[in-house]
């Protein structure tokens, strides 16, 4: 979990309390909000909830991303 710095791509670079992460989205991400969402739906300020399994260059596959319009940066 943490905010969303950039998006490029197929990229969300995520900063978390341990560092910056990428997590890397494809067709079978499942992202959400309070609606059904899309990655055009991220932006840098959003906080996220990403799960899904790290890869060996430490970015992440995401299976599903969570939207958490509460903890949005102001």
């Amino acid at each position: 979990m943490g905010a969303v710095e950039k998006v490029e791509g197929n990229v969300v670079t995520l900063n978390t309390p341990q560092g910056a992460v990428r997590v890397m989205v494809d067709g079978s991400t499942s992202i959400q909000k309070m609606a059904a969402g899309s990655l055009g739906d991220i932006s840098a300020g959003e906080s996220i909830t990403v799960s899904g399994e790290r890869q060996a260059d430490g970015s992440i596959q995401a299976t599903s991303i969570l939207i958490t319009p509460a903890l949005r940066s102001q």
